[in-house]
C-alpha cells in the first residue's frame, strides 16, 4: 500500500448499552497506505466481555446489513479508555469500503458489536473508473451472456481508455455464483484497486492480462477453466504499462456458464454417466421423463420413456455400456411398489419391466456390474425389514431370487447403501448414517455379496459413523468416509477409512478436514477419493452446531485426498449444493457424484438440479 496521511477517528459511549460509532456516519476516506488513530471511550458501557476494537473486510462494512459479518482485523481493549493507531495492514483488502467499530462481547458464538463507521480506503475518483465490459455470445453485445458446455465461446468488449495513465487492462472474473445465501453479485472489493482476493471471502477465479486499453477479446468459457452450471460477474481493471492498476475496478456484466439445461425447465433426479449409453431420470410440469444424455455437449435426446403422472419419477440404478443397458426404477411417490426396468440404450426400447409389491420388498437403492452384465438392488424385506439383494439380469431384464443378505446375529434394516467392484464382481452393503454425535464403531457394519455363490460375509468391526461407502473399483479396498464427533457443541472431522476388499478388515484412517461431509466417490485407478462439502471448512466455536461460515461467498467444495497417504491434492470450489444434491430417491445409495477414472471427469448435480455439473479432478 502508499503511504498517506493520518487520519483520526473518535468511538465514545451512548446509553451504557451499546458503543456509538465514530461521527460523522458518512464514509471517511483515507488514502492507501494511512495509518487510522482510533479514541475510544467504554466508561459506563454494561456487559462487556473481551472487547475489541474491529475492521471490517473490504465490502462488508456493517453486521446489521447481511446475513454474515467477518472481523477483518481486532484488536484487544484492556483499558476502559484509549488510543489506538490502525495500521494500514489493517485494511488488507485494499481500496474500498470498510467499517470500524467495538465487539462489545468477542466472547459469544455471535459477537455483539456496537455500531460501525464506514470508511473509505483510497481508491480513484469515478473518473478513474472505466464502463463496465459487454458481452455478446453473438452480434449484440450487452451486459448478461449465456454460454454452455456446447457452446462455451463469447466475446468480451472492454474500454478503460478514459482512464489516465492507462495502457492496457486486467480481465477479472468473480467468484462462483449462486452462493449459499443466494448472492449473485460475489465481488467484495467494488471500487477496489485489485485483485478481489481478502483471504476471508472466496476470490475471484481469474485475473489475467488484456493486450489494450480497448477492444475485443474472443474467450472460452471451458479454456479458461471457469467451474460450468455457476454465474459469474465479469470486471476489467485499469493498468498502466508496467502492469498495476491505476484506477478503480469497473461495474461487472453477468456470464452465465451452463453444462445443458433440462429441456422445458426440468429437474434432474437421477442420472447414469457411461460415455454415449448416458441416461438421465427428470421430471417437469408435464410428468416425468428417461432421457439420453451426451456428457461431451451437455445435450438430452428423445425419451427413452414418458410418465404423464405428475408424481412419477425415474431412479437410474445404473449403465451398462457394453451391453447397451439402463437398469432403471419407475415409481411414484405415493406408492412403494417399483417397476424396475431395462432399457436398451440404442435403440430406446424397453427390454423388460417388473414389478417389485411395496408389501414385499422396499427397495432402498442399486449398483450396475458392467463385466458381467448385472445388476443388483439392496432391499428390505417387509415387515421383517431383513436385508436382501435382488439380482437383476441386464440381458434379459429378469429378476433373479433373492438372497438373504443379514449374516448370524445381524440386525435387520443394517445396510442403507450398496456398491460394486467390477474388477471382482463382488456387491458391497455397508451401513451409512452418521450423526452429529458418533466415535463408535461396530461389527457387520459392511458385508460382501457373491452373486455367483448366493453367499454373504460379514466385516468384523468398523466404524458406525460413515456418511458414505465406496468401493474402489480395483479390488483392492473399500472405503467409508467417516464423521466423528463427541457433542453437537463440538465441530467434528471427516475422516477416510479403508476396508480391505478381500477380508473387510479395517485398514488405514485419516482425518480429512472439520465439517460434516454430504456425498463420496472413489477413483481406484488414480488412488484419489472426492468427498463432497457443503461449504468451505467453517470456524469451530464451541456451541455452533456445524461451525460458523466466515466466507460470505460461500460455494460447494470438493476435496480432492489421495488414499495412499490420505493428504488433501486439491480442492475444487464452484458447486452450489444448497438444493438438488443427492437426487429425490435415497441419498445413502444413490451415486450423487459419478467418476471415469480415465480422464479424470467426475459428474454431479447442479444448483436446484436444473443440469448436469461436469469437472475436472
Amino acid at each position: 500500500l502508499l503511504v498517506s496521511t493520518q487520519r483520526t477517528l473518535t468511538i465514545g459511549p451512548s446509553d451504557g448499552t451499546f458503543v456509538e460509532a465514530p461521527a460523522p456516519i458518512a464514509p471517511a476516506t483515507i488514502a492507501d497506505g494511512a495509518p487510522v488513530t482510533i479514541s475510544y471511550d467504554l466508561t459506563g458501557v454494561r456487559k462487556l466481555n473481551k472487547p475489541q476494537l474491529v475492521v471490517s473486510t473490504v465490502g462488508h462494512w456493517n453486521p446489521v446489513l447481511a446475513p454474515l459479518f467477518t472481523a477483518g482485523y481486532t484488536v484487544d481493549l484492556t483499558d476502559p479508555t484509549g488510543t489506538i493507531t490502525l495500521p494500514a495492514s489493517a485494511f488488507h483488502g485494499g481500496a474500498g469500503l470498510y467499517g470500524i467499530g467495538i465487539a462489545q462481547d468477542s466472547n459469544s458464538i455471535k459477537p455483539i458489536y456496537g455500531e460501525f463507521a464506514a470508511v473509505r480506503v483510497g481508491g480513484d475518483l469515478a473518473s478513474g473508473r472505466p464502463d463496465a465490459p459487454t458481452l455478446s455470445t453473438g452480434a449484440t453485445f450487452g451486459h448478461t451472456a449465456t454460454v454452455s458446455r456446447a457452446a462455451p465461446r463469447f466475446a468480451l468488449r472492454y474500454d478503460v481508455s478514459d482512464v489516465r495513465h492507462a495502457a492496457g487492462a486486467e480481465l477479472e472474473i468473480s467468484a462462483p455464483a449462486p452462493t449459499l445465501w443466494n448472492a449473485e453479485n460475489t465481488f467484495t472489493n467494488a471500487n477496489g484497486d485489485g485483485r478481489d482476493q481478502d483471504g476471508v471471502n472466496t476470490g475471484s477465479v481469474l485475473y489475467q492480462p488484456l493486450p489494450r486499453r480497448s477492444g475485443t477479446a474472443s474467450l472460452d468459457a471451458l479454456a479458461l477453466g471457469l467451474p460450468t452450471s455457476m454465474d459469474y460477474n465479469v470486471r476489467v481493471l485499469p493498468t498502466d504499462r508496467s502492469g498495476n492498476v491505476v484506477g478503480q475496478a469497473s461495474p461487472s456484466s453477468q456470464l452465465v456458464v451452463n453444462d445443458g439445461l433440462v429441456p422445458g425447465g426440468g429437474t434432474v433426479d437421477s442420472f447414469g454417466i457411461a460415455g454415449r449409453d448416458s441416461v438421465a431420470g427428470v421430471h417437469d410440469a408435464s410428468g416425468s421423463s428417461l432421457l439420453p444424455y451426451r456428457p461431451a455437449t451437455g445435450s438430452y435426446g428423445t425419451a427413452l420413456a414418458h410418465d404423464a403422472d405428475p408424481a412419477s419419477r425415474f431412479e437410474v440404478i445404473g449403465v451398462d455400456a457394453s451391453a447397451h443397458r439402463a437398469l432403471v426404477l419407475r415409481y411414484t411417490l405415493a406408492s412403494t411398489s417399483r417397476d424396475v426396468q431395462t432399457f436398451d440404450t440404442r435403440s430406446g426400447r424397453l427390454v423388460a419391466s417388473s414389478t417389485v409389491d411395496g408389501a414385499q420388498y422396499q427397495v432402498l437403492g442399486g449398483r450396475v456390474d458392467p463385466v458381467r452384465h448385472r445388476g443388483a438392488l439392496l432391499a428390505w424385506h417387509q415387515p421383517d425389514r431383513a436385508d436382501t439383494v435382488l439380482p437383476v439380469d441386464l440381458a434379459t431384464g429378469t429378476l433373479g431370487a433373492p438372497v438373504p443378505a443379514d449374516a448370524a446375529g445381524v440386525t435387520p434394516g443394517k445396510y442403507t447403501a450398496i456398491d460394486v467392484d467390477p474388477s471382482t464382481g463382488l456387491f458391497y452393503l455397508a451401513h451409512v448414517g452418521a450423526s452429529w454425535i458418533c466415535f463408535f464403531g461396530g461389527a457387520a457394519n459392511v458385508a460382501a455379496v457373491n452373486l455367483d455363490s448366493d453367499t454373504v460375509t460379514p466385516s468384523g468391526s468398523v466404524s458406525a459413523c460413515a456418511t458414505g461407502f465406496a468401493a474402489d473399483g480395483i479390488g483392492a479396498q473399500v472405503y467409508q468416509a467417516t464423521y466423528r464427533s463427541v457433542s453437537v457443541n463440538i465441530l467434528g472431522t471427516t475422516g477416510l477409512a479403508a476396508i480391505s476388499a478381500d477380508t473387510l478388515a479395517p485398514g488405514n484412517s485419516y482425518a480429512v478436514r472439520q465439517e460434516l461431509n454430504l456425498g463420496f466417490a472413489v477413483d481406484g485407478p488414480n488412488h484419489t477419493a472426492l468427498l463432497v462439502f457443503n461449504s468451505p471448512t467453517p470456524r469451530a466455536v464451541f456451541g455452533a452446531v456445524g461451525g460458523l461460515l466466515t466466507d460470505s461467498n460461500s460455494s460447494g467444495q470438493v476435496q480432492e485426498v489421495d488414499t495412499a497417504t490420505g493428504a488433501v491434492t486439491k480442492t475444487l470450489i464452484g458447486f452450489n449444493f444448497q438444493s438438488g444434491f443427492g437426487g429425490s430417491y435415497n441419498p445413502s445409495a444413490e451415486r450423487s457424484v459419478q467418476l471415469d477414472p480415465s480422464t479424470r471427469t467426475g459428474w454431479t448435480y447442479a444448483p436446484g438440479g436444473a443440469q448436469i455439473t461436469q469437472f475436472s479432478y
